[in-house]
């Protein structure tokens, strides 16, 4: 009977492994072979017009509202949805999208001042941003910091002195996540510069942010702190 019963214990063996190897490429979606990279990506990473925290001349810290809304607004492929003004929190705020796409972005002041503070930029899913190809063109982030962990996902900052940050998504295991050259960019934030200027942005998360900072040390695993 033995004989009969092996080849069965078998076949459940493999098809177990098969039916967790695609519960896993569910839960990491990838983009389409056939998926062009969206134009501003390919210009941010290969012909930027200037350095961050600069995008398409727009400078938190020294840009307008009124300036960015008319750069948006001359910019092929940006679709402006604003500016939008918000009571709750005192600020003026625009945002755009790039046409037939999730990506898009926003930007907005603080109080009555005239000039953005803060822009970011989220990426489709169907792109693949990965970070050696930011790292290639923008150097390695000085620091790094987790947030938001729950017991299997942590959202994780690598971020910049020069105001750059870039948004991860990363597994947890054993108090660990790991950094690796595929990680993948979801967001993309421009702040104001230094460390200073990503508290005052990020203060609202109820973080101790600088207490949680690490510094950089490359594609590893960091430990939650």
């Amino acid at each position: 009977m033995s004989k009969y019963i092996r080849p069965w214990l078998i076949f459940a063996s493999l098809l177990v492994l098969w039916l967790a190897s695609c519960d896993l490429i569910r839960q990491t979606p990838t983009p389409a072979a056939n998926t062009p990279r969206e134009q501003w990506i390919t210009d941010w990473l290969d012909e930027p017009i200037c350095q961050p925290p600069c995008w398409e001349n727009i400078t938190p810290g020294t840009t307008t509202m009124t300036e960015a809304a008319s750069i948006l607004n001359n910019l092929t492929g940006v679709i402006t949805l604003g500016p939008l003004f918000s009571d709750i929190r005192n600020r003026d705020e625009i945002s755009w999208e790039f046409p037939h796409s999730q990506s898009g972005g926003s930007s907005y002041t603080e109080g009555n001042s005239s000039i953005i503070v803060n822009m970011r930029l989220s990426i489709d899913l169907d792109q693949l941003l990965k970070v050696e190809e930011v790292i290639q063109v923008y150097s390695f982030p000085d620091h790094v910091l987790a947030r938001s962990c729950t017991g299997r996902n942590c959202v994780v900052h690598l971020i910049y002195d020069n105001g750059m940050t870039l948004e991860l998504y990363l597994r947890t295991k054993n108090d660990y996540f790991e950094i690796a050259e595929d990680s993948r960019v979801y967001r993309i934030w421009f702040l104001l510069p230094g460390v200073q200027g990503y508290v005052d942005t990020m203060s609202a998360y109820q973080l101790d942010i600088i207490a949680s900072l690490i510094d950089w040390e490359g594609y590893r695993e960091y430990k939650i702190p």
